[in-house]
Parts: structure tokens; C-alpha cells; sequence
């Protein structure tokens, strides 16, 4: 139940933070992104954010809107240890990447009732099978009610080129890869 929860979301102009911003925002909750680029923060806006935290520092001003009930964080390293203290007791920090490091320093005092879940795809698959979600997020695409943002369409055999700019950050959202 996220109807009137506030949310956190980190790599909120990713093709993950973009669905996220807009399944938050049909459920009800209050979410607050954060973009690099006051560019990008308009494509977090129009995904449902409430609010968007801008810069390469916005991390440090997300205790602004909080604290959270939820945080997704794609980001990892030092920001998700900064991200842990903003939750209200017995709130949830889903881990889903690790964009900036793969190691956190993390004060085990300030978690007292919180959570920490690490969320790994392979793993969740073997748990839970995703057949019904995906039928879901299909059937939101097909009514209109979440929109993937697609960013670049090219052919599998730039594959290298594409997984790089996306790597790099040369776009936003997704890549579709065509086999002709």
C-alpha cells in the first residue's frame, strides 16, 4: 500500500526510475527523484514525480522532502549509505544497482527497524515467477497508463556502441535492438 507514502527514487531518468516514478505516482504516493540536469529532471516530472532533487550533489539535499517510507536506489556506494538514515522507522531501502560502487559503508546504529533489501533479478525470478507481473506491466503499456521511454532504436549489430552509451549516460530510458 503506497497511497500517501513518500518515496524516494535514485536513477530516476533510467528506464527502472521512469516505471518506478509512474507506478508510485498511480498508487498514490509522494515520490521525489533525483536528476542530474534540470533537462532530465523534466522527464521525471512527467513520469509523476512530486518533486526532483537536481545536480551531482542532490544527494545530499533528499532529506528535504523526507524522511521515506520507501527508497529505491539503483545508485549504491556512498549513497546508499546516506540514503539508509533517511528512512522512518520500519521503512524500506529496496537496493535494485549499484551505478556508482558496489560497496557501502553503512552505520548499523541508524538502522534500528529499517530494512535493507538487496534486489537482484536472477534471484527474484527463482522466487517468484514473473509471469503475472509482467502481464500487468503489459497491460498498463497497452491502455497507456505506464509509458516506456524508449530512447534509442537501432540494430542488434551496434550492440557495443549502444551498451556504451548507455553505460556512459548518452540517454536516458531504454535502447530497443531490432534484428533484421
Amino acid at each position: 500500500m503506497l497511497l500517501g507514502k513518500r518515496i524516494l527514487i535514485t536513477g530516476s531518468t533510467g528506464g527502472v526510475g521512469i516505471f518506478a516514478h509512474q507506478l508510485a505516482a498511480q498508487s498514490g504516493a509522494f515520490t521525489v527523484g533525483v536528476a542530474r540536469t534540470k533537462e532530465k529532471s523534466l522527464l521525471v516530472q512527467e513520469a509523476g514525480a512530486n518533486e526532483v532533487i537536481v545536480g551531482d550533489t542532490a544527494i545530499l539535499s533528499v532529506d528535504t522532502f523526507g524522511p521515506y517510507h520507501l527508497i529505491l536506489d539503483s545508485v549504491g556506494g556512498d549513497t546508499l549509505a546516506a540514503l539508509l538514515p533517511q528512512l522512518v522507522p520500519e521503512g524500506i531501502c529496496v537496493s535494485m544497482g549499484h551505478s556508482s560502487s558496489p560497496y557501502a559503508t553503512i552505520n548499523i546504529r541508524g538502522l534500528g527497524g529499517r530494512t535493507l533489501y538487496s534486489f537482484f533479478l536472477g534471484e527474484e525470478i527463482n522466487r517468484y515467477p514473473p509471469a503475472e507481473d509482467l502481464k500487468l506491466l503489459g497491460e498498463l503499456v497497452s491502455k497507456g497508463q505506464l509509458v516506456p521511454r524508449i530512447e534509442v532504436e537501432a540494430s542488434w549489430k551496434e550492440i557495443g556502441t549502444i551498451a556504451q552509451q548507455l553505460i556512459d549516460r548518452k540517454f536516458s530510458g531504454k535502447a530497443v535492438l531490432q534484428i533484421s
